[in-house]
């Protein structure tokens, strides 16, 4: 699935919006697209891609995405990971040769998708794919108590208390969430309870949206268990 003549010759216009704007920019889809669509290729040629497959139950084209999810890591409304990536042409992408930009971005995305691969195998193992699964279990079983929101093809999960939560506003820094978690008293410390928690974190402050994306919050209930297991260790 080789990316088009077209999207490489937009892809400068595209960048420099996504660089500039964050999850504001109008080239936001197009953007994950053209990444998805690399780590797709990235996937297929990878010898853990029977693994990865058998283990989620997923489609490729999911794994895919959720392998490059924490380039769109946001702090103060950029995508951090790309900005730094990219920092030294961050005034100068338009000028840059569509190959060259091109190429750049295919080693970052790349990178990005076989660090995902070799965190999931070496450091948290089939737990992952547990949580992953349980945290999907926890969001049908309980429709009726997380929302989804779908913008930019980017899945938001917010609690049934908050009607219709305001995503222009930055998403709560997961690097603080988790100690905040760790206040918080548990009983069973199942997934539904971890997620419970969080959206009380999140729900009782106005300075972060109320909702998080999909990734995020499997992120966030995957941290938490990792962190528990290093403790006991």
């Amino acid at each position: 699935m080789p990316q088009s003549s077209i999207e490489i010759a937009e892809i400068n216009l595209v960048l420099d919006s996504v660089l500039k704007q964050g999850k504001r920019s109008r080239h936001l889809t197009r953007f994950i697209k053209m990444c998805q669509k690399i780590s797709i290729i990235n996937l297929i040629n990878s010898k853990y891609r029977d693994f990865l497959l058998k283990k989620t139950g997923c489609r490729l084209e999911d794994i895919a995405l959720d392998l490059i999810a924490d380039l769109f890591e946001e702090r103060e409304g950029k995508f951090y990971q790309l900005n730094l990536y990219f920092t030294d042409i961050l005034d100068t992408v338009k000028k840059i040769p569509e190959d060259v930009l091109h190429s750049k971005l295919v080693t970052l995305v790349r990178s990005g998708a076989n660090q995902k691969i070799s965190d999931i195998r070496q450091d948290f193992g089939e737990c992952y794919f547990r949580v992953k699964k349980a945290v999907n279990i926890c969001l049908t079983r309980k429709a009726q108590k997380f929302k989804k929101k779908v913008v930019n093809d980017s899945t938001y999960i917010y609690h049934s208390e908050e009607k219709d939560p305001d995503l222009s506003k930055l998403e709560y820094p997961q690097e603080q969430l988790l100690p905040e978690l760790f206040k918080c008293k548990f009983k069973t410390y199942q997934v539904p309870e971890v997620m419970n928690n969080i959206y009380s974190i999140v729900n009782e402050q106005d300075e972060y949206s109320k909702a998080l994306e999909l990734n995020t919050l499997t992120n966030c209930v995957v941290g938490f268990y990792k962190r528990r297991l290093d403790d006991v260790a």
